[in-house]
């Protein structure tokens, strides 16, 4: 059987040429599909997005802030996308007719909106992105991962401008602190000062009041001298004109008698009226000197009686000086006492503030505080290689069908006697070509891709296993359910495609979908190829369940022939 099989094909050498293409069928449709797709994501700098800015510039606490004019400067030189600075209206029919990709505008009061955040009624900084999912989804899924971007980067700017106009305010508030505990020292001492004066002038406040209360009783006494000196000179000015007509009766009898003496005796008496004389004008002094003394006396009098009416109102006003001085030493102590409590606080204020530090490195590090470090256990270096699993299977299953359409696995070229003979006879064709398409999609992969695995070997049997896997799938599916098996073939690559987990976790299809996932031999080959290209993970038991899904099948199609020789000989008979 094995041998009349390759007679055949040798015979027949278009058949050979046949399945020589269609073994080229998964490389040349691995290396296209995954070739135009290698490293779409290394390729962003390639994509035309616009940008507007209307935004004009404003100047804010000594700076100028034009972020719109640096955002578009800044996104124009960078590589993340292909930014051109345009108008609004080139940009919209840009968009509209898919020249563009995404529009990005910049509104006028960006920067102005910008210096609000601080005030009472902040505003904030708006910008429009537009985007025209219709003309390619994929393309918009990024173009929105580069928006996200792009807010991300304001927003860490402005951040970064209001932490350092904060952090200067600290700088200032911890200089001013310093200051005001100077200064709040300094009331300290000066309240230390004043409260000692106002000590003394306590004590001096006391001493007043009772030197008052002993002017006051010594001017009692004064005035009571006063009034009896004024007594005893009325008495004396009364008496004086008494005095003064005695003197002259006296003056008057001595010029009589000088007249009635002897000349012996005139000289005595001539002395005796000098003496008169003498004594008239001492009288009239004296009279002068008693009139002069009552006046003052009566001025005297009239000071000690003004004294006495102030002194009730001085002592009062040193009552009130006593008690004032009194609650100004209170208040003093109060001052005393919160100087030193704002001394104190102040103090332990410029002691916090100064293990606080206010450059612009510490403004960067305030608005961007968190700094992720992320890693890839299992990194892809490009999307090619992502897809690749993927492409593979979907190559090999297409390549199983274009061989389940050209090649007649079942009518044999000899009179079968055995089942297995049979078998083993279509199975070398099937399985060589199998090994071919293995071979050949792994040079495409290796060589014309340039993917790069770990483990060649590994990576060319679990294509060679997956080329067999699929093969023994479409053939079973043929020989076993006929035309109905054709048709179901088409369907199980249909199903394989939406629910095998190529493109999607299974967390994100369709309950559907996720309930076939496990029912599938393309999700086991996937995840085998994915172990061996990528992750790494043990594979043992993927391998394990594709070959024993191929065993059954296999051993389903040599029982379809051990059914098929029972015919056979019934029909000879």
């Amino acid at each position: 059987m094995l041998v009349s099989e390759w007679k055949y094909l040798l015979k027949h050498r278009m058949m050979l040429v046949v399945l020589l293409m269609i073994a080229l069928i998964p490389a040349i449709y691995c290396f296209i599909y995954l070739a135009s797709m290698w490293n779409t994501y290394g390729k962003m700098a390639n994509l035309p997005v616009a940008i507007v800015n209307h935004d004009q510039a404003v100047n804010y606490q000594h700076r100028h802030l034009a972020i719109g004019r640096n955002l578009t400067t800044n996104l124009v030189k960078s590589q993340s996308l292909n930014f051109k600075h345009i108008s609004a209206r080139k940009a919209n029919t840009g968009l509209k007719s898919g020249k563009y990709y995404m529009v990005l505008t910049i509104p006028t009061n960006f920067s102005k909106d910008a210096t609000t955040i601080l005030s009472a009624q902040p505003k904030t900084m708006a910008l429009y992105f537009k985007f025209n999912s219709g003309q390619n989804f994929i393309v918009s899924k990024m173009t929105s991962g580069a928006a996200t971007a792009i807010k991300a980067k304001v927003s860490a700017q402005v951040t970064t401008l209001y932490t350092q106009i904060v952090l200067n305010g600290l700088g200032a508030a911890k200089n001013g602190m310093v200051q005001a505990a100077l200064g709040g020292a300094a009331l300290t001492t000066g309240s230390q000062k004043l409260l000692a004066g106002e000590s003394q002038l306590n004590s001096g406040t006391t001493a007043l009041s009772s030197g008052l209360n002993q002017v006051k009783a010594g001017n009692d006494k004064l005035l009571q001298g006063n009034q009896t000196l004024t007594n005893g000179l009325t008495k004396l000015t009364s008496r004086a004109p008494q005095l003064a007509a005695g003197q002259t009766q006296i003056q008057n009898s001595l010029v009589k008698l000088r007249q009635t003496t002897q000349p012996s005796s005139a000289a005595d008496l001539a002395n005796l009226l000098a003496s008169s004389q003498q004594l008239a004008t001492g009288f009239k002094v004296y009279t002068q000197g008693v009139t002069s003394l009552a006046s003052g006396n009566a001025n005297m009098g009239q000071g000690l009686q003004t004294l006495a009416t102030s002194l009730p109102a001085l002592q009062k006003g040193s009552g009130q000086l006593a008690a004032g001085t009194q609650t100004l030493t209170q208040g003093t102590q109060q001052l005393l006492t919160g100087s030193q409590t704002l001394t104190t606080g102040l103090t332990a204020g410029v002691q916090k503030l100064q293990i606080l530090h206010t450059t612009s490195l510490n403004a960067t590090t305030m608005a961007q505080p968190v700094k992720a470090h992320s890693s890839d256990i299992a990194k892809v270096p490009n999307n090619g290689t992502g897809m690749a699993p993927f492409a593979i299977a979907i190559g090999l299953y297409v390549g199983g069908i274009a061989i389940g359409t050209m090649y007649d696995a079942f009518l044999p070229h000899k009179k079968p006697k055995y089942a297995l003979t049979w078998w083993g006879s279509k199975a070398s064709v099937v399985g060589l070509v199998g090994i071919l398409q293995a071979v050949l999609l792994f040079w495409s992969l290796t060589q014309g891709n340039h993917l790069q695995v770990a483990q060649p070997l590994q990576l060319f049997l679990v294509i060679l296993l997956g080329s067999w896997l699929f093969l023994s799938l479409i053939f079973a599916l043929r020989l076993l359910l006929g035309g109905f098996g054709t048709w179901l073939i088409s369907i199980v690559l249909v199903l394989q495609l939406a629910a095998s987990g190529g493109l999607y976790p299974t967390f994100l299809v369709n309950h559907f979908a996720q309930s076939l996932n496990t029912w599938l031999p393309m999700t086991y080959l996937i995840n085998a190829l994915r172990s061996v290209i990528s992750t790494h993970q043990a594979l043992q038991g993927d391998i394990w369940l594709m070959v024993l899904i191929m065993i059954g099948l296999n051993l389903a199609i040599i029982l379809r022939f051990q059914l098929s020789l029972h015919r056979f000989a019934e029909f000879a008979s």
